[in-house]
């Protein structure tokens, strides 16, 4: 998978300078069609390379220049910043060509670390030939980690800039990497602090973290001004902080809400979401104290309030589960006294499920309005009667095969009764009322004019029975309605009543 193409002109003579030589003739602003060339007939000179020889490629003079060159290499494969532009939207023709080189790029790159083979963990006593091949291997290794870590970051998922072979060299080479540096996971490997490797203007006694390199590389191409003209950047920012956990993000919880929040009051879906999905990383991997310190979570929901309004699906479902888990650090209590927050949000999400025609939308607010009434507890008896009118009218609406919103709908009500029992039998006739409406519509629905799956039926069919016992056992009195259905002649009601003495 990582082998690049052949060169059509053979290598001959000593195959180590060839290759020193062809790297370091490598032009990062050369066309793409001669970049590409060039790293063709890199990675097939790295592939002539014997492991006898790698001693030659070893020494000092010789990992200073491959350093080098590598630094070259690698910066043609990482999109810089559109300084020029003046809009933000990107298409694929802005990074043409971008995923083929960095194929390339990876290739050369896994094929000298397959050259640089590090020491054996079972080893007790390391072969001196194999220890200088590992430590050459940190000399040209870690001057270039950090744009090597950025460039695989932005390559690990599907953007413009990257290809399906991208991806699966990506996921080849950081296990290489992680043995390299004889890490565990991606989060030991980006946050424990590595000895620096020998050098004329390091001590052997420094020490470094690749994480905290990064965050500091961050902090101005990502600022306010500067994130929407490095998408590449903003991307493996992304990426490298979703595998950092709690402690580690503590030092740095002031740059990554910074980031975070621009990405969030963007307009671009993409980069709400990334941003969204970053400070509900950050809130699971900080501790609640440290989040309401000076205010911070204050600020998360300041911004959060105005994308309530928000008529894409994915940013709500994403907005909307960050939300849950923010509400539960400004308002850890339980009395419902001071749940503000938890109201406010509640009332907003109940005027938007109301009023939303979107088929997509209804599914996201049915689903997240059964977290929010599992979070609020008792407190929902405040809005008992909009949510229960707002189940009715989703009731009302088949939504496709697997009918979502509705299944959502029942689970919604299932959790109003269970967590609002004292105050339900106020309603309880009405909710009998529509349940057994839509038993009706749903056990005389059939194809074509129907697309309910079968088991989706008999699914929501068993959710209602499980209500109604509930609802039997909230409110007595309900008993004398049941016996009056099940004894009336309508045929009409044939199914109702079949359906009704599984209620018990």
């Amino acid at each position: 998978m990582m082998a690049a193409e052949e060169p059509t002109l053979p290598i001959v003579g000593n195959k180590v300078p060839k290759l020193l030589q062809l790297i370091e003739s490598f032009d990062k602003n050369g066309q793409a069609s001669v970049q590409m060339s060039s790293l063709k007939q890199c990675v097939a000179a790295a592939k002539r390379i014997s492991h006898a020889e790698v001693s030659d490629l070893s020494s000092t003079s010789n990992t200073e220049r491959l350093s080098n060159a590598v630094q070259l290499v690698l910066q043609a494969a990482i999109v810089p910043s559109f300084d020029s532009r003046d809009y933000f939207s990107y298409s694929e023709e802005d990074f043409e060509w971008c995923a083929e080189i960095a194929e390339l790029v990876f290739s050369l790159i896994y094929e000298l670390l397959k050259l640089f083979r590090p020491v054996s963990r079972s080893s007790h006593v390391a072969h001196p030939q194999e220890q200088v091949v590992y430590e050459a291997t940190h000399l040209w290794l870690y001057p270039n980690q950090l744009k090597l870590l950025i460039l695989i970051a932005a390559h690990m998922k599907g953007n413009l800039w990257s290809s399906l072979k991208t991806q699966q060299m990506c996921h080849v080479l950081l296990p290489q990497l992680l043995i390299v540096h004889k890490a565990s996971s991606v989060q030991e490997f980006l946050c424990v602090e590595c000895p620096c490797p020998r050098s004329t203007s390091i001590t052997e006694t420094d020490k470094f973290c690749f994480f905290s390199q990064i965050m500091n590389f961050c902090k101005t191409p990502l600022g306010k001004d500067q994130w929407q003209k490095n998408p590449f950047l903003a991307e493996a920012f992304s990426w490298i902080l979703s595998n950092v956990k709690l402690p580690h993000l503590s030092e740095y919880i002031d740059q990554i809400m910074a980031i975070s929040l621009n990405f969030v009051d963007d307009h671009q879906v993409i980069n709400k979401v990334r941003g969204i999905e970053l400070l509900h990383h950050l809130l699971l991997n900080t501790s609640a104290e440290e989040m309401r310190w000076f205010n911070r979570a204050e600020v998360i929901y300041e911004s959060f309030k105005h994308q309530l309004y928000s008529k894409d699906a994915c940013v709500l479902e994403k907005l909307l589960s960050c939300l849950l888990s923010l509400l539960q650090i400004i308002e850890p209590t339980k009395s419902n006294d001071k749940l503000e927050r938890h109201h406010e949000v509640y009332e907003t999400l109940l005027r938007e499920t109301e009023n939303e025609n979107l088929i997509a939308i209804r599914r996201v607010y049915m689903t997240q309005m059964k977290a929010f009434t599992s979070q609020i507890g008792i407190g929902c008896v405040r809005h008992l009667r909009s949510t229960v009118r707002i189940v009715e009218q989703y009731l009302d609406v088949e939504d496709g095969p697997q009918d979502q919103a509705r299944c959502d709908a029942l689970a919604l009500l299932h959790t109003v009764i269970l967590v609002a029992w004292p105050r339900i039998h106020q309603h309880a006739q009405r909710i009998v009322q529509f349940l057994c409406k839509f038993l009706v519509n749903i056990s005389s629905s059939v194809p074509p004019r129907s697309k309910i799956s079968p088991d989706i039926k008999r699914h929501m069919i068993q959710q209602v029975i499980i209500i109604l016992r509930l609802l039997m056992q909230v409110a007595p009195e309900l008993q004398a309605c049941f016996l009056n259905l099940q004894e009336s002649s309508s045929c009409s009601l044939q199914g109702l009543k079949q359906i009704l003495s599984e209620v018990g």
